[in-house]
Parts: structure tokens; C-alpha cells; sequence
């Protein structure tokens, strides 16, 4: 790259920034789109450049002492800063805003990157020579060269640390990332890398041509963003970011508008979009015009259209004078009384804003440009000199296919250039229409081009310089995976054909034409059916770099189209056919196609008029897989075209005898044909009749051929003697068969829903041939509809619409006569159930075919079992099964299945559970009978029979006898009922006072309770009667005397010790030893001994919280016990009594 070189790497577009002696330039790695992006004034070398990725910026310092910025595409150049300390390479920190250099007076410098706050952050290197310069952004340190040695220093130029002392060999360029520093040698050429953990070294290449400056893709943040990183920070031109920020700055030369973010040429002003400047000069109309245009590149005279910019405009010119006349950009000129702006478009007086004065414009001779004339606008002579102001638009961008006409504020289709119709209003679109001979570097076949092409590319050496370059190498060094024709379309793309006559094209061709006049042309470019089929076979990166197919013209239009193809003599399609253009007008059917103007078809012809719908010719505007047509029924059918290059096969035409299908001339690789044979004949043994193409000319298999089919034939032959309806005579019919699975099994209807496969044979003389006549045919296999076969009647059928054993199945017949049907049918039939031992129960079903008896026949068991004897059991479900298979008096085909209930689910579930209730019963005999619940409790019991019961039922079947468990759970539930009554009669009795009769007592309380193991409860009344720890009345009373007399009280105490009650004393003599009042006295001490001794009892009664029991309670106790103890028995004595009287 030369002395002054430095380098940067964008991955994002994958561009690569260098700098020469006089320019920066770019290119992708793979060397194409080479640009220069940034023209040097002479004698300007750039010392460091270094790529914003946040900003979208390129930053570069020359040797004029200056840094300087511009946008990627090298567009708004500005100086940043000017020095007399010349900056020497450049770092940028974009994360923070910040911009490093080293200076070539032996100091490092630091400023934002918007140019402001610059400063010296280390000072006094010992060497004032070239430094190179980086920054770690890992460790967030600066690295930097003076001559042979390296330092580092944080951000602020301190904490300076030396790195790699030196060796006498200058250091070119340095970077540096997480793990290690890397740095060029200039004299040697080498590239050399540091450890920072071991400080190794280690000579990456050597051998270099003194490499000046060095990118390491792990240093550079490419992912950091700041202010300017989205929209551009909403600038117009440059965003500069600096700490904490954003600045938007403009071009050289080009002033900061008052809103921050617009950029207008000095003396201009910025309003809607667009700068406006007011002259103080008087021009004629055309002046004016030029010095806009030279003012400001594709400044126009101002145009006013609306209420807002014309306030703007008069306020700007009033600024300037408020009473002279000022030239603005609207003229008639072309027609009178057609008013048109200067960028083209119209300006309708009746309808577009306007202010002109009362009776203007009034079309007076010469009065063909507009002017302010005060405050309104009047028509004047454009050869007037008055005032002008300008206006200059942003120039609209273009993108591929178009072309921006020379006021640049208009696109047309790159196609609609040159092509003798004025399509721009200041028609620049048909300038300069000059056919040029393409260069020999090209390796273009010699012929004339007209630039600029549809990529925007003006001049032969921009193209050389950009990546077409690679699209003509590309399109043709993959054989089949382009298009054929890609490398002639891009061509055509790059270089448009010119229309010139046939003598001004070999006087163009040479190089040295003098006259330009005579090459003066039409433009060509490729037509849209072209592009479409090119490009339908292109890559995505191949079409990203061409216009959209639907920016080329159609073939009604002036445009270029290769020559079709031809295979022989006929015309070919390459890729799907979107371009084909040939005759051919028949579908792979052998239909004729329709024209594309019929009414079925009308909808091609409206979305694809670019498609060459052409009368009936197959064309492929859609882009199937090859070209189609429609038919008169308005169906979309391919058509029998031959691709010019697509691997395939051709037709082998039909077999002898036979066809194929589909019918084609060409077959694609993958495609099949199937074979068949006429009416009679068969494919011979060894081929098939479905053959692939599988490429190269070359079919799968050989081409089959078809022979006489003798089974037909034999077929034919015997279905014409044998009669469906007349059976042979005393026919034996030999039967076997199986149950293959029970279905369903519906107990409640005893009905069985099973699948049987039954295999008949008989003896059929009239189905009997010789091989030797048929090719040894000694089986065939026909149609049961076709020949006689067994009428069999379903017996016990519970399906109303079984229609019988199927008979359009295949029959199997032997050359001997002996006819074989097999057939599988699935049967409803009754079952004969035995529920009697529920769960244990069980059911047999026979399935039963018997042939009609107006016929002689006989049917014979042939199973494998012997007949009539059961196969081993086997469970299915919840039964136990084994089958049988016999012939029933010689008419019916019999299949039995008997089935055993597994008992132990119903055990478990309904079985078990009765006999829990039943137990839980007896509960009811042994609650107190003082307990108000036992009837409930009794109740509840018996309702819970009732559902056991009734879920008995539910599932066994109705018969004229109950099964045995439901008799017993009905008798159970009987003598449950009968014994409640039994309680209920014992509650009343227990209820009841008083005392039995004395024969009762030793009947029931005696001899009763004690066989039932209550005890003699006579006893245990009299033992209640007298209680041994209550005082009797007389002895109470009789210590109430002992107050009288100590002698009374002595004989008193003889007497009780012998046992005997004392005798109280007389009131006589009571009388007579005491005084008057003493009677009273003892009287009083006689009532109140009674209520003691009442209040006694009462209170041992509480105490011993007794009540005293009535012959009725015990009564009541041993009726109880008796209820239970005949409860009991009554239970256990109906099971074998129900067994026996059932049976």
C-alpha cells in the first residue's frame, strides 16, 4: 500500500478501508466493488484512518496537520481539526466518544469525536517520530510505539507502563486485544505477537513489504452503540458523538441550520426539507437558473407550492427587498398558458395554491416566467433582470432499475432512458444517448453499450472497478448450476445493447469514431421474461446485486431477448420455460391448447402481460416446473415440451399389445410409466409395469412386453359354462372354522356379537379343466358372485340387518373342480344363559349356518378338533371360554362357544357386600333397647339390599327362574322386614310397667333366658327387691324413741341386739309418766322420721343410679335375644333350602 498506507476492516459490510498517496479507497475482502470513496487535494498523505462502527463514520488524519471525517460511503467531508502539531495514527473509542492520535512532535492527543475539547495527554516522547497507537478496550488502556518501544497508559495518559523495550527496529503499527498485543516491524516485515500473561513472543509472518499499520478483527468493539448509532441520531448529514452525546455537523462549506439537525450551503436557509437562498443580483430568468445551478449543485429557482413555503419565500425575499421584482421557478414557456415548475411538474391555476395579483397571469407577449411583484406574483418577460431566489432540494436516492433525472428530484425506469420519449421534465433522460464499443478487458464479445446501466454505473472504468465484475465470473464457473444464459444476461444487464442501424454500428465499433452524432441510440436493455427465468435459477446474493425482474420491460416494449434455444429442429426451454417462445400448442394429454385471449384464460393475459401469451402457444408465466396451457374447460395442463438441457428420457413408445401411460416425448428423471396389456394379454413374467427414468437417456428397467393371459382366458371359459343360480348334484359341502374374537357379549339380551372365519369346500365338476391347455394353470382365483356357491341362513340371528355370509370375495378354484370360499363374517346371535349360580354362571352360544333346504346337499364337519368336543379353556375378559365345532343333522355349520363367569369381580362387588349387610344386621339385636336408632339402623340395612338387588338384575337376564343369589338376597330382605316387626314388638313390651304372671316369669325369665344364655333372671329380680343397705321404717322409727328414758333406751338396746325391733311404747303410758305436751312432741318427731327415710331412699336410689327393672323389661331382654338367635338360623337355613326348591 505504500509508505502513507493505514488500514481499517468494516465486518459489517464486509468492506476493507485503506488510504494511498492521494486518495482512500475500499473493496470487499474478496477484492470486488473496489471504490474510491475520498479524492485528496494534491500532495496530501494520510497518515491513520480508523472506522466509527457505531456512528457509521470513517475519521482519517493527513499530513496538512489535520483530522478529518466523512460518512462510510465517503460522503460530507469535514474538517474536525487543524494543527501545527501534525496528527500522526488514529484510534477511535466509540463507547465513550473519544478520538486518540500520535503526533509527530513526540505526543499523544486526545479530543471527542465531534472535534471539541482537544488536549495533550502525555507529553516530551523521546522520540519525535512516527507512533503508532491503540486502544485495548478490554482492559481499557492505551498502546503506543515510540520508534522501538512500547508502552501503555490508562485512558488519561497515566499510569505509564513500558511493554516491550527496544530492539533498534522501528514498530510500524500496533493492536491489541484481551489476550495478547500485536505489532509490525517495518524494516523486516514481520508480524510479531506478545503474550500479556507469559510476555512471549511469537513471529506471526515475516517477509512483509513494510507494513505500516496492522487490524485485528477481536480488537475493534463492533457492536458498541452510542447517540448516533440509530437514524444517524436524526442528523442530516454527519452525527458526531462525543461524551454524554451527540453533535450533528455538516459538510465543508455547509452551514448547521438553527434546528440542529439540517444542513444548508453558506447563505442558505433551511425550510420544509429544503435550502433557500435570495439573490440580490438581477438575472434574466435563464441566468438566474445558472447561478443556482453553480451556486449550489442542482440548486433550482425556488418553487413556492404551497401557503407555508410561499409565506417562507416572500418573508426570505422581503429580508433581501420588499419592492423589487424576484424571479421564481415557474414559466410557460414550452406552451402558453401551461404553467410548469422547474422540476417538471404542472401547476394548475384553477386547483394549486397560488397568489397571483388580479388578472395575472394574462399571457401578454413575452410575459412567459413568474416573479414576486410586492407581495403576489405576476408574469413577466423572462428576459427581464430582476432578483432571484433559490431553492435546493435533497436529491432523491435512486435504487436499482432507475434512473435520477438531471434536477435530480425525480426517478424514472432505468429502461424508459434513451428510449426516444422524454421521460424527465428537463429531459435529461435522453441526453447524452451515446452507443460506445465495450472494452476488450471485458472478454464481452465485441459489440456497442450505452451507460449509465440500470446498477447506476456511468463509465466503463466503474464498472471495472466494482463487483460485476464477479457476476460475469460467477455466472458461467459452476456448470448446471446456473442458468445456461447467465453469463449473457448479466452482461446485457451490465452493459445495455444499443440500437443503432447497421452502418453507424460498425463505425461506432471502432475505436476511433470521430462522430458521436451518428452513435447516437437507442437503449436495450433484457426483457422481463428473461430476467424471470434467469434469475429464477439464480442465488439470493446474485439477485440482491440486480434490479427486481419487474423493473425490466416487456417484450412490447424496446428491450433485448436472447435466441430459443432449439434441439434439433425444435424449439427448447431451458430452466422452468418462463422465457420460452416457441410453437408448440399440445398438452402431455394430446389436447390443443386454447388461445391466451379466450375468456378462460383472461386472467394470464391481465397479470403477466411480460409472458409472451401468444395465440395458443405453451408459455410458463407462473413459474410451475415446465411450460403449460389451458384447455377448452378451462383446466391447467403441462404441455409435452422439450427442455433444451434437463437430464431425462426419451419415449420407448407403447408395449406389443399394450400402452403406457402417461404418453410423452420426453420424461423427466424420477418421472414413471406404467405399462398395461390389452384386453387378454398379461406383462410377461420377469417385468414390471411401472419403469422410472433415471438420467442419462437411460430407463430403470427394459421396456416389458405383454403375452397372452391364459388365466383370463381359463376364466372365461369356465364362468361360461358354470351358472350362479343351479348348484351341482348332491353336493357334499366340508366345513371348519373359528370364532376369532368375541366382540361384545350383552348378557342382559343373551346376545353374542362374534367374529367367525368359516372355510367351505365342495366338489364342482363344472369348474374343472386340464392344465396342459392353460399353460399349467392348476388354481384360479374368481369372483364368489361369478359361480355357484352355498346359500347359508344364519340361525338364532339377532341382527335385523345381516344379509348373510359375503360372497363377493374371492373363491379359490383347482383345476380338479374342487372350489375353496373362505370368507369372515361378523355374526349377532342368540346365547342361551344359565344364571342360576350368579356369579358363577354360565352361557353357551352357538353360531349355526344352515344351508336351504331346497337344495340336495350335506354339510360335514372337517375342523382340525375332533368334532363335537370342547378345546381347552381360555379366559376372555371376564368369562371363561372354550369352543367347540360340529355339523348338526348333516344342514347345519355349527360354531359353539361356551363361556364361565370368572366369579371373582362380582364376588368382590356384589356378592361380598350382601353378606356384609347381612351380617351388619345383627347389629340390631345387640343395641340397648332404651336406643331410639335401631330401627333406622335396620332400615338403612334394608334399603341397602334393595340396591344389591336391583344391580342383580340389571345385569343377568329375565327367566321364569330367579338366579339363586337374587332368591336369597329377596328371602334375606324378607326376614330382615319380618325381624324389625319382632324389634318393634320388643321396644313396645320393654316399654311397658308392671309385673308378670308367676308361670310367665319361669317360663320366659326362668327356663328361656337361661337356654339363652341370659342367666335366671327371677333371681336377679328378687335380688333387685330388697336392697341390704337401706334401714327399714321400723327400725327408723324405733331409734327415734330411744330419747325417752335411759331405762327405756337400755331395754330398747337389748332388744335390737338380739335382732328383734323394738316395740315404740303406748300413748297410754306415754301419758301417764309425762307431762301434758308430750304427745304433741312425739308426733311431730314421728312425721319427720317418715320424710327422712323418704328422702333417704330417694337419695340411695340417685347414688346407685338405678331404676328399678319391671318383669316386662326382662322380658323384653330374653324376646331380643330370641330375635337373634332365629335371625341367625333363618339366614343359614335359606340358602340350602332355596338351592333345593329351585332345582
Amino acid at each position: 500500500m505504500g509508505l502513507h498506507g493505514s488500514l481499517d476492516y468494516d465486518p459489517m459490510t464486509d468492506f476493507m478501508y485503506w488510504t494511498t498517496d492521494d486518495d482512500i479507497e475500499r473493496t470487499r475482502r474478496d477484492g470486488s466493488r473496489l471504490e474510491t470513496i475520498v479524492e485528496l487535494e494534491a500532495n496530501t498523505y494520510v497518515w491513520g484512518l480508523r472506522l466509527d462502527h457505531a456512528g457509521g463514520n470513517v475519521y482519517w488524519s493527513d499530513n496538512k496537520g489535520r483530522i478529518s471525517v466523512a460518512r462510510k460511503d465517503g460522503s460530507f467531508v469535514r474538517t474536525l481539526l487543524t494543527s501545527q502539531r501534525y496528527p500522526g495514527q488514529l484510534v477511535l473509542d466509540p463507547r465513550n466518544g473519544l478520538m486518540y492520535w500520535s503526533d509527530f512532535m513526540g505526543a499523544i492527543g486526545r479530543a471527542a469525536m465531534d472535534g471539541n475539547n482537544q488536549t495533550t495527554i502525555i507529553r516530551s516522547l523521546i522520540h519525535p517520530y512516527a507512533t503508532s497507537i491503540a486502544v485495548d478496550y478490554t482492559e481499557n488502556r492505551l498502546y503506543y510505539s515510540v520508534n522501538d518501544v512500547i508502552y501503555s497508559s490508562d485512558m488519561h495518559g497515566n499510569d505509564i507502563q513500558l511493554v516491550k523495550p527496544g530492539y533498534g527496529e522501528r514498530v510500524g503499527g500496533i493492536a491489541a486485544d484481551a489476550d495478547y498485543i500485536y505489532w509490525t516491524i517495518y524494516s523486516t516485515g514481520e508480524v510479531i505477537r506478545l503474550s500479556k500473561s507469559s510476555m512471549n513472543q511469537t513471529v506471526l509472518v515475516d517477509e512483509l513489504r513494510r507494513p505500516r499499520d496492522i487490524f485485528l478483527s477481536t480488537a475493534s468493539p463492533h457492536n458498541v452503540t452510542n447517540a448516533c448509532s440509530s437514524s444517524n441520531g436524526g442528523c442530516k448529514e454527519l452525527c458526531l458523538a462525543h461524551p454524554g452525546g451527540r453533535t450533528c455537523a455538516c459538510r465543508d462549506s455547509w452551514e448547521l441550520q438553527e434546528d440542529g439537525l439540517s444542513c444548508c450551503p453558506s447563505g442558505y436557509t433551511a425550510y420544509g426539507g429544503a435550502c433557500f437562498k435570495a439573490y440580490n443580483q438581477d438575472k434574466t430568468y435563464s441566468q438566474a437558473r445558472e447561478v443556482c445551478a453553480a451556486a449550489a449543485d442542482g440548486a433550482l429557482l425556488a418553487m413556492p407550492k404551497d401557503k407555508d413555503v410561499d409565506n417562507f419565500v416572500r418573508e426570505l425575499k422581503n429580508a433581501v427587498d420588499t419592492i423589487s421584482h424576484f424571479w421564481f421557478g415557474l414559466n410557460d414557456g414550452n406552451n402558453e398558458g401551461e404553467w410548469v415548475w422547474e422540476d417538471g411538474n404542472q401547476h394548475d391555476i384553477s386547483t394549486d395554491w397560488n397568489l397571483w395579483q388580479p388578472g395575472e397571469p394574462n399571457g401578454n407577449e413575452g410575459e412567459n416566467c413568474a416573479n414576486y411583484y410586492g407581495s403576489e406574483w405576476n408574469d413577466a418577460p423572462c428576459s427581464s433582470a430582476y432578483k432571484f431566489i433559490c431553492q435546493l432540494d435533497e436529491a432523491i436516492s435512486c435504487s436499482l432499475g432507475h434512473f435520477r433525472c438531471g434536477h435530480g428530484l425525480a426517478c424514472i425506469l432505468s429502461w424508459k432512458r434513451c428510449d426516444g420519449i422524454a421521460d424527465c421534465t428537463d429531459g435529461s433522460d435522453e441526453e447524452g444517448c451515446v452507443c460506445e464499443p465495450i472494452p476488450e478487458d471485458f472478454a464481452i464479445d465485441s459489440r456497442l453499450a450505452m451507460l449509465p446501466n440500470q446498477l447506476g454505473q456511468t463509465t466503463f472504468e466503474e464498472i471495472q472497478n466494482s463487483s460485476v465484475v464477479e457476476l460475469l465470473n460467477i455466472s458461467y464457473s459452476i456448470a448446471g448450476k446456473y442458468h445456461p444464459e447467465m453469463r449473457t444476461f448479466i452482461s446485457t444487464v451490465i452493459f445495455p445493447q444499443c440500437n443503432v442501424s447497421e452502418e453507424n454500428k460498425t463505425r461506432c465499433s471502432s475505436p476511433n469514431a470521430g462522430n458521436m452524432t451518428s452513435c447516437m441510440g437507442t437503449q436495450l436493455v433484457p426483457c422481463r421474461s428473461w430476467c424471470e427465468e434467469v434469475l429464477n435459477m439464480a442465488d439470493d446474493w446474485i439477485k440482491n446485486q440486480l434490479p427486481r425482474c419487474s423493473l425490466f420491460p416487456s417484450s412490447d416494449h424496446n428491450c433485448w431477448n436472447s435466441n430459443s434455444a432449439k434441439k434439433g429442429s425444435e424449439v427448447c426451454y431451458h430452466g422452468v420455460g418462463i422465457n420460452y417462445r416457441g410453437t408448440w400448442s399440445k398438452t402431455t394429454s394430446g389436447a390443443d391448447c386454447v388461445e391466451w385471449s379466450a375468456p378462460q384464460a383472461g386472467y394470464y393475459k391481465t397479470e403477466f402481460p411480460w409472458a409472451n401469451l401468444d395465440n395458443n402457444y405453451c408459455r410458463n408465466p407462473t413459474g410451475l416446473e415446465r411450460p403449460f396451457c389451458l384447455t377448452e374447460d378451462g383446466s391447467q395442463e403441462e404441455c409435452d415440451v422439450i427442455p433444451c438441457d434437463a437430464e431425462g428420457c426419451w419415449d420407448r413408445g407403447p408395449p406389443n399389445y399394450g400402452k403406457r401411460t402417461p404418453t410423452k416425448r420426453f420424461y423427466y428423471v424420477g418421472e414413471k410409466v406404467t405399462y398395461s396389456c390389452n384386453e387378454g394379454y398379461k406383462l410377461k413374467s420377469g417385468y414390471t409395469n411401472e419403469v422410472r427414468c433415471i438420467g442419462g437417456g437411460h430407463w430403470q428397467y427394459d421396456k416389458p412386453s405383454c403375452s397372452v393371459n391364459h388365466r383370463q382366458r381359463l376364466q372365461e371359459d369356465l364362468l361360461e359354462i358354470s351358472s350362479t343360480s343351479l348348484p351341482p348334484e348332491n353336493v357334499i359341502i366340508n366345513f371348519t372354522g373359528s370364532v376369532v374374537q368375541l366382540v361384545d357379549l350383552d348378557e342382559k339380551n343373551e346376545q353374542l356379537v362374534a367374529s367367525a372365519l368359516l372355510d367351505f369346500t365342495w366338489q364342482d365338476s363344472r369348474l374343472s379343466w386340464d392344465p396342459k391347455y392353460y399353460d399349467n394353470v392348476t388354481s384360479l382365483s374368481v369372483h364368489g358372485n361369478d359361480i355357484w356357491t352355498p346359500t347359508l341362513t344364519l340361525k338364532r340371528n339377532a341382527d335385523p340387518v345381516y344379509k348373510g355370509l359375503q360372497k363377493d370375495v374371492p373363491v379359490r378354484v383347482s383345476s380338479d373342480g374342487l372350489v375353496e370360499w373362505s370368507v369372515e363374517t361378523l355374526t349377532t346371535t342368540v346365547c342361551d344363559a344359565d344364571p342360576f349360580f350368579f356369579p358363577a354362571d354360565t352361557m353357551e352360544c352357538n353360531i349355526c349356518f344352515s344351508a336351504t333346504t331346497a337344495i340336495a346337499q350335506t354339510i360335514l364337519d372337517m375342523g382340525i378338533t375332533p368334532c363335537n368336543s370342547y378345546s381347552s379353556t381360555t379366559p376372555a375378559g371376564e368369562w371363561y371360554r372354550k369352543d367347540k365345532i360340529f355339523a348338526k343333522d348333516n344342514s347345519d355349520a355349527c360354531l359353539a362357544v361356551h363361556l364361565s363367569r370368572i366369579p371373582l369381580f362380582h364376588i368382590a362387588t356384589t356378592v361380598g357386600p350382601c353378606i356384609i349387610l347381612v351380617v351388619l344386621m345383627n347389629i340390631t339385636f345387640i343395641t340397648p333397647l332404651d336406643r331410639g336408632d335401631r330401627i333406622a339402623f335396620g332400615v338403612t340395612i334394608l334399603l341397602s339390599m334393595v340396591v344389591s338387588l336391583v344391580f342383580v338384575t340389571d345385569v343377568l337376564p329375565v327367566k321364569g327362574a330367579l338366579p339363586l343369589f337374587a332368591t336369597l338376597v329377596i328371602l334375606w330382605m324378607g326376614l330382615m322386614g319380618l325381624f324389625l316387626f319382632f324389634t318393634l314388638a320388643i321396644i313396645v313390651i320393654y316399654d311397658r310397667q308392671g309385673s308378670l304372671s308367676p308361670r310367665t316369669k319361669i317360663i320366659f325369665l326362668r327356663y328361656i333366658s337361661k337356654m339363652l344364655l341370659l342367666g335366671d333372671l327371677t333371681e336377679e329380680k328378687r335380688t333387685g327387691d330388697g336392697e341390704a343397705g337401706l334401714l327399714h321404717q321400723p327400725d327408723i322409727e324405733m331409734t327415734n324413741y330411744a330419747f325417752q328414758t335411759d331405762d327405756m333406751a337400755a331395754v330398747d338396746e337389748g332388744r335390737r341386739s338380739t335382732g328383734q325391733p323394738s316395740t315404740p311404747p303406748t300413748d297410754t303410758g306415754l301419758e301417764t309418766t309425762g307431762s301434758s305436751g308430750l304427745p304433741e312432741l312425739i308426733s311431730c318427731v314421728k312425721e319427720m322420721t317418715k320424710e327422712m327415710t323418704r328422702g333417704l331412699g330417694d337419695l340411695t336410689k340417685a347414688m346407685k343410679n338405678e331404676e328399678e327393672v319391671s318383669d316386662y323389661t326382662l322380658l323384653a331382654k330374653v324376646l331380643d335375644r330370641l330375635c337373634l338367635v332365629m335371625y341367625i338360623i333363618c339366614i343359614v337355613i335359606t340358602i340350602p333350602m332355596t338351592m333345593y326348591l329351585s332345582k
